[in-house]
């Protein structure tokens, strides 16, 4: 057989197999719960959508501590060792060099901390009576 139409041949059955594995994976649970957390979480990077979701899946607003405080909410007691841990990043404004303009750079990633709605007492209620929070970025 010639190499080239052997190779050819490889190259399909593996193109068939990503295709079946690729519908079998879009019509996943899992994966239904990874976009659901997403558009739920927009603000928020993909992978903090995911820690988020790994972390505590019946999450509907996550806020900082502080921003809680802000919304006038207040952590249930004992719930600081339920914090949803996330990556916050860390940049530095530098002067490109060639253009000479001011641009931020990523310079690193600390863990943050961010505690679900079902951690929160104690708060404002909206007229509808849920959580007054957003799902965005701290």
């Amino acid at each position: 057989m010639n190499p080239t139409k052997a190779n050819e041949a490889r190259i399909d059955e593996w193109l068939d197999k990503l295709a079946s594995e690729t519908d079998e994976a879009r019509h996943s649970a899992a994966f239904t719960a990874y976009l659901q957390a997403t558009a739920k979480f927009w603000r928020y990077s993909r992978n903090n959508s995911l820690l988020i979701l790994m972390q505590c899946p019946t999450a509907e607003y996550v806020n900082s501590r502080k921003r809680w405080t802000e919304l006038g909410y207040r952590l249930k007691e004992g719930q600081w060792s339920n914090a949803i841990q996330i990556l916050c990043p860390h940049f530095r404004l530098v002067t490109n060099q060639e253009t000479g303009e001011k641009e931020e750079v990523l310079t690193h990633f600390s863990t943050g901390y961010v505690y679900a709605d079902m951690h929160v007492i104690a708060g404002r209620r909206a007229a509808h009576g849920s959580v007054v929070g957003h799902r965005g970025r701290l």
